[in-house]
């Protein structure tokens, strides 16, 4: 954050702000995908499947398997 010249105390607040922020949002995310609750200890819920559900399951997983083989290999 040179660019800005921002003081020292400015520069730490925003980027502990925007860490936190990230942080949040993150959590909001992996709470409300099923698929990704068991990744960060988080319990399945059980609840009954729509169609929605199922499809937003099915591509969670699609987009998650070329990570995890990444961090495997």
């Amino acid at each position: 954050m040179t660019w800005f010249n921002l003081g020292a105390a400015l520069e730490a607040s925003i980027l502990i702000l925007i860490t936190f922020i990230a942080c949040l949002l993150s959590y909001e995310v992996i709470k409300r995908i099923n698929v990704l609750r068991p990744c960060f200890e988080l319990k399945m819920k059980a609840t009954k499947h729509s169609l929605c559900q199922r499809i937003t399951d099915t591509i969670a997983t699609i987009l998650i398997i070329p990570f995890a083989l990444e961090i495997l290999i």
